[in-house]
């Protein structure tokens, strides 16, 4: 089971991800993973439509070496022109591949 963002004795090192494949990501997490990251924060609006789906969100998790993810899936870059629906399906689709941390919009 991944480690949480809850009852941490001190402040968590989280890496905010803003990347167009997973490959970028994956990459970027190996990196920091070896520089001493407590968790990350995918905003998966960066990634290409191609790329945001449950196969990929689990690679992308699986490289995190159990640290908790903390995810973004808001109606701005790749996700222009997406309804709040297909933006809550991704949300789902996200807690089901691993996720660890769901961000809702307010005004979803």
């Amino acid at each position: 089971m991944a480690k949480s963002f809850l009852n941490n004795p001190n402040p968590m090192l989280t890496v905010m991800l803003q990347c167009e494949t997973p490959e970028v990501a994956i990459g970027r997490i190996r990196n920091a993973n070896c520089l001493g990251a407590d968790a990350y924060g995918l905003q998966v609006e960066s990634l290409k439509l191609e790329h945001q789906n449950a196969e990929t969100f689990q690679r992308i998790f699986a490289s995190g070496k159990n640290r908790p993810f903390y995810v973004t899936n808001y109606r701005i870059a790749h996700n222009a022109g997406k309804s709040d629906d297909q933006l809550a399906e991704g949300l789902f689709q996200l807690a089901q591949s691993g996720a660890t941390l769901i961000d809702v919009m307010g005004d979803m």
